[in-house]
């Protein structure tokens, strides 16, 4: 049963305001705590633990995510956490030889036994711990999705600031903070939902899930391309990192990732509360409709469209007031990295959106293909144009568009072939166009960051206005 009075965006709305701060503050700190070259160890840990996480947990998280209302209904989502530990479990030793082998060459000699005890924390209780709270959310109980979500942020980083302060300022310590909160929360989540929905281990369905050859090979079937999918798409938008190491600095990669790092927070927090309110009602109302799809599909794309199309241009007019406010002076030569990265995610953010379309239809082939034409393309222009890239770092984010705008063209394709989306381009046009205009009469010409915060809130809140004039309906009820 959907608790009724949690079924609207409220709870969602404060929470993301929270993560946004907190997205702010960590950054902030972030950049404060620790020295550049720490800063990035920092991203490329998270690249490398990003990778195994992209090819093992994403693909089964997917499939495990369209299952969570099906198992909730036989009362075997308990029983389905328990199979995702075990799985977790086997990634995370399937993923210890190349990751022996990466580190062993690898010239930044980060360590092995501290790498591997993150990626355990990461890969097993991380996962279980997101995939519990994520399930609160698929069956409305929104508060408890907020309220969890913000606590493993914020645990983590009072945990990474205690050990960075304490311990040292490197990016080990700053890590083993984060994880050690998703280890703690992951305790407390499960004996919540055990005690919330009075549930208990199915052994007979677990036994069943992992032995029956039927369901395994409908697993794959559904997992593989994804998993192929997820190393191209990892090549996409981590491999940049691993690139500069080997041809720059330490403190190029901080630089460039810091840019990127903050056009992929703000765009992940608005993208996040988008899809927490919208992503469960699309999947219900096209399991109970499944005849309307084509109506379904077409009214939910024809809100959300217009809220990325204006946030995205609102962003991309404040980058450098809001790398200015969130970082210190070493990154000031972010900005423009900032600006190619909020280019990047815009076409990410879309092909993400319009992918639901091919997940709901079993369709996941060509999410495959596009991210592998598309890195292949992006790897092909890296090597090949070595002696610019070296000359121009600005190159790899202009590459790094490239690949992502013919993700995007290649996934669309697919999509108007599946189904028959109807969308309005006229509203596209209109409120982006009135939602973006309000930032002429902007000018953070000053240096007073109090002037630069008042003028980024006032025009968050004309952007806020406008969406609730043309979309009230948004804020209210439902798209049916």
């Amino acid at each position: 049963m959907i608790p009724h009075s949690q079924n609207n965006a409220f709870y969602l709305i404060i929470g993301r305001f929270f993560q946004l701060i907190y997205s702010v503050i960590s950054v902030k700190i972030l950049t404060h705590s620790l020295p550049v070259e720490e800063v990035g160890v920092y991203y490329l840990v998270i690249s490398l633990i990003g990778f195994y996480s992209v090819v093992f947990i994403s693909p089964f998280g997917s499939y495990f995510t369209t299952k969570i209302n099906q198992l909730n209904n036989q009362n075997n989502l308990y029983s389905g956490f328990l199979l995702l530990f075990l799985f977790s479990c086997s990634c995370f030793l399937l993923a210890l030889p190349s990751l022996y082998y990466y580190l062993d060459n690898a010239e930044h000699h980060l360590s092995f036994e501290i790498i591997v005890l993150i990626l355990f924390l990461d890969l097993v209780f991380g996962t279980l711990s997101s995939f519990i709270i994520s399930s609160f959310n698929m069956l409305f109980y929104r508060l408890r999705f907020v309220l969890y979500t913000n606590i493993v942020l914020f645990i983590g980083l009072i945990f990474a600031i205690y050990l960075t302060t304490t311990i040292g300022e490197i990016a080990y310590n700053w890590l083993f903070g984060l994880m050690l909160a998703k280890l703690l929360i992951c305790i407390i989540v499960l004996y919540d939902f055990k005690k919330v929905f009075k549930c208990h281990f199915n052994y007979s369905f677990i036994f069943e899930s992992i032995f029956n050859r039927k369901k395994l090979t409908t697993l794959s079937r559904f997992c593989i391309p994804l998993s192929i999918a997820g190393i191209a798409v990892w090549a996409q938008s981590h491999y940049y990192r691993f690139y500069i190491t080997e041809y720059f600095t330490l403190e190029a990669l901080a630089l460039l990732s810091i840019g990127f790092a903050m056009a992929t927070n703000l765009t992940l927090a608005f993208e996040s509360l988008v899809n927490q309110y919208f992503i469960p009602i699309l999947y219900r109302e096209i399991a109970s409709n499944p005849q309307k799809k084509d109506k379904v599909y077409s009214k939910t794309f024809n809100c959300i469209v217009p809220l990325y199309l204006s946030f995205f241009i609102f962003l991309l007019y404040f980058s450098p007031l809001v790398l200015k406010i969130l970082t210190n002076n070493d990154y000031d030569s972010a900005g423009k990295y900032m600006a190619w990265g909020i280019g990047i995610e815009f076409f990410r953010v879309l092909l993400r959106l319009f992918s639901n379309v091919l997940y709901l239809e079993s369709k996941t082939k060509i999410v495959m293909y596009s991210s592998i034409i598309a890195s292949v393309i992006l790897l092909f222009l890296l090597f090949s144009t070595v002696d610019a890239v070296l000359s121009n770092l600005i190159l790899i984010p202009v590459y790094i568009l490239i690949s992502a705008l013919i993700s995007f063209i290649m996934v669309m394709y697919k999509v108007n072939r599946v189904t028959i989306l109807n969308l309005d381009y006229f509203k596209f046009i209109i409120i982006s166009g009135l939602s973006s205009s309000v930032y002429l009469f902007s000018f953070y010409q000053h240096d007073n960051v109090f002037f630069d915060v008042l003028e980024i809130t006032v025009a968050g809140i004309s952007f806020v206005a406008i969406q609730f004039f043309f979309n009230k309906q948004l804020f209210i009820n439902k798209p049916n």
